[in-house]
């Protein structure tokens, strides 16, 4: 018996490419096995016709209509309608799934568990829950799990994000019906597909083909690649106003300092400060032991009932970062209390 590939597959290129790579093994036998009606049937009968030529010419198998029931070990295939297929390797390729978590989440869903989506592509259940690409599914504007519709969701999801976050009108999205597919007969030909369109296969102009989509399917990658990833970093703040009244030398102190936020360094100068609080009336209560007559780090008082201490602290941190609600988030991971002077009912205050 001839080494068998046996494959229950959604696609096409995979087993094309199993193909090519057991060359020159002339022995060898790929089976693909549909469990869908036919092959390629978001295409056209043309391109259809032409990668049956290929099957054909690479001897592949072709099943359609059949499902793969249960693989048992061998392998051995189990078809659905009762043949055993002995396999020396299987390869499964599938359609897109929807993860279980969407319809978990209460989200409206479709009857294969994707996300629902309106035209603006707001859940159709849940208000300001967007969803685009796969993992979603335009009810008005059904399309095939493509790249090509997914991306172009890209740019309208992100200003209708934009409307909602403004309190504005979402706008909706009309998705183009159809796209055009090159796609790999496996030994650098390939088809072009788009509506009724079908050009290409084992011809010069397949190979001219496969040219242009190598050259395509490389540049996308590279987009990917490290040294095509643009800058990221964020453009210095500007300075301050009072670092602009402190002048040239306070600037440039600013702008070397390795740690932005300045740590006790942010606090005024012990000089300054008692300068300050001389000039302050400070009224004496009871329950402040440790107060601004005799400063320390931190108040200490009182309060009842009798036995009970607070300590309170107020610290002043400038900002490093631009984004006031990420500075937020960086003291709320940052909150310290003094280990020099523990105290029951410690209260720190981060002033930001």
């Amino acid at each position: 018996m001839p080494p068998t590939a046996m494959m229950e597959w959604h696609g096409y290129e995979a087993i094309i490419i199993c193909a090519d790579s057991s060359k020159p093994k002339t022995d060898a036998l790929h089976t693909l096995s549909l469990s869908l009606s036919q092959l390629l049937p978001t295409h056209n009968a043309g391109v259809r016709a032409r990668f049956h030529e290929v099957l054909a010419a690479e001897n592949m198998a072709l099943s359609e209509r059949v499902a793969v029931h249960a693989v048992q070990e061998g392998p051995v295939v189990v078809m659905e309608d009762g043949r055993c297929l002995p396999a020396d390797e299987v390869v499964w390729c599938t359609d897109a799934g929807a993860a279980q978590w969407v319809a978990e989440s209460g989200l409206a869903a479709d009857s294969k568990g994707f996300m629902l989506l309106q035209d603006t592509l707001e859940s159709c259940s849940h208000a300001g829950v967007f969803g685009c690409g796969d993992i979603a599914h335009v009810k008005n504007h059904p399309r095939p799990k493509a790249g090509v519709f997914a991306v172009r969701q890209g740019p309208p999801l992100l200003a209708n994000l934009k409307r909602c976050l403004l309190g504005q009108s979402l706008r909706p999205f009309v998705p183009q019906k159809d796209f055009m597919g090159l796609i790999s007969t496996g030994d650098k030909c390939a088809v072009l597909s788009r509506g009724t369109w079908a050009l290409g296969g084992h011809s010069w102009l397949g190979r001219q083909l496969w040219v242009w989509k190598d050259q395509i399917d490389r540049k996308w990658m590279h987009m990917y690649s490290a040294d095509a990833i643009p800058d990221m970093a964020a453009a210095a703040p500007a300075p301050s106003a009072v670092a602009v009244v402190a002048g040239g030398a306070a600037l440039d102190a600013i702008a070397h300092v390795a740690m932005r936020c300045g740590g006790c360094g942010a606090k005024v100068g012990a000089s300054v400060l008692s300068r300050v609080m001389a000039r302050l009336q400070v009224p004496s209560r009871a329950e402040v032991l440790v107060g601004l007559d005799s400063p320390d780090d931190a108040a200490i008082v009182e309060p009842p009932p009798a036995g009970y201490v607070g300590v309170h602290t107020v610290d002043y941190f400038r900002s490093f970062v631009a984004d006031p609600f990420v500075f937020g988030q960086v003291r709320s991971l940052t909150l310290s209390i003094p280990h020099h002077q523990p105290r029951e009912g410690w209260d720190d205050l981060k002033m930001l």
